[in-house]
């Protein structure tokens, strides 16, 4: 565990001794941390939960002619591009993981650079965004750093490009596509430059757009949707679930209770609140029991909320605590979580021992 442990301490350092003040850019080296991450993620070797999965789907496109291979990965199109060149080519799985690390790690360093704590945000994303998702669910942590790129444009006022980014995401794993429902709810300006029925039009298509990256997560039609995905509690661990939707309701629940003392603009007070919303939506589905691996697994999506809320807090002062306190807390809230997901995740052996292949 002690690579892991390392890799924290890398960037809590740092954020234990951070000022949001002088933070921004000159504070975070964007080049560093992200070769580091790229490394780090890209050449793992039989360390992560899916890794095994991923080799035998690599193993598939082995000797496939190139254009038959993709016709058959239609959905998600780029990350079959990256399997079959590893498959025959050159590189194998490490050239895919590479890849996928390095779109993964510039994007999350890019998404950090514009908070205003950035290596608090780093920090609060090591244990579980990058240690459990970046490692063990490859082609989702893509689209999840398209998603993170997305929302720095997003909060811009380039709701285009956040389309596009979206879009260019669900080419690595679709279900990002639920994203696009965050449009109508926070891009007021963008329809509002918009003739009204065309306004009307775009926002039912966006709707759309999401309600078919719902329903196509892991399943191309509805039945065997329901069938992969209904389920019960019996025959599922909520493990996970506890520990990725719980936390992040809590930052969700923390930021729509004091999202004044965030001083946020219009704009980006919108964005957030919507996902805070939709996440509190997805704590209300896991109570009911309603698709919960579903639910556990789009839940992802929403991950940048601790990020972007916790990296606000030490200047929020809420609850009366101070900013060096918060910073303090937040560091041991985030290796607290670390810890306990060593030593308590039904599947924490599949990052034992960590194996790089550069060494």
């Amino acid at each position: 565990m002690i690579p892991y442990f390392l890799l924290f301490l890398c960037a809590s350092i740092p954020a234990a001794l951070e000022s949001s003040r002088k933070a921004k850019i000159s504070t975070i080296n964007f080049l560093g941390p992200s070769l580091l991450l790229f490394v780090f993620i890209g050449f793992r070797y039989q360390t992560g939960g899916d890794w095994f999965t991923y080799y035998q789907s690599l193993s598939e496109a082995y000797g496939f002619p190139f254009w038959e291979f993709l016709s058959t990965q239609a959905y998600e199109p780029l990350y079959a591009l990256l399997n079959w060149f590893g498959a025959n080519e050159f590189g194998g799985l490490v050239f895919v993981n590479s890849v996928c690390a390095l779109i993964f790690s510039f994007s999350l360093l890019w998404f950090c650079r514009s908070q205003p704590n950035p290596w608090l945000a780093l920090t609060l994303a090591i244990p579980y965004l990058v240690i459990v998702v970046a490692m063990g669910y490859t082609r989702q942590s893509v689209a999840i750093a398209f998603e993170m790129v997305a929302l720095v444009a997003l909060q811009n006022g380039r709701a285009i490009r956040f389309a596009l980014l979206i879009f260019i995401g669900s080419l690595f794993h679709r279900s990002v596509l639920v994203l696009f429902a965050l449009l109508p709810f926070s891009s007021q300006s963008f329809f509002v430059s918009l003739p009204s029925r065309y306004a009307q039009l775009l926002k039912l298509i966006f709707i759309s757009i999401a309600g078919f990256g719902f329903y196509s997560e892991n399943s191309s039609n509805l039945s065997s949707f329901v069938q992969g995905y209904q389920g019960d509690y019996g025959n599922y661990s909520p493990q996970g679930a506890i520990l990725r939707v719980g936390v992040t309701a809590l930052f969700s629940l923390i930021f729509l209770l004091r999202k004044k003392s965030f001083v946020l603009s219009v704009e980006l007070e919108k964005i957030w609140t919507a996902l805070s919303l939709f996440m509190m939506l997805a704590v209300v589905a896991l109570a009911f029991g309603f698709l919960p691996t579903l639910v556990d697994r789009l839940a992802l999506y929403f991950l940048p909320i601790q990020l972007f809320v916790g990296s606000r807090l030490p200047e929020t002062q809420s609850f009366g605590i101070k900013a060096k306190y918060w910073r303090l807390l937040l560091i041991s809230f985030s290796l607290s979580f670390l810890c306990i997901w060593f030593n308590f995740a039904y599947n924490r052996a599949a990052w034992l021992p960590y194996v790089n292949f550069l060494i």
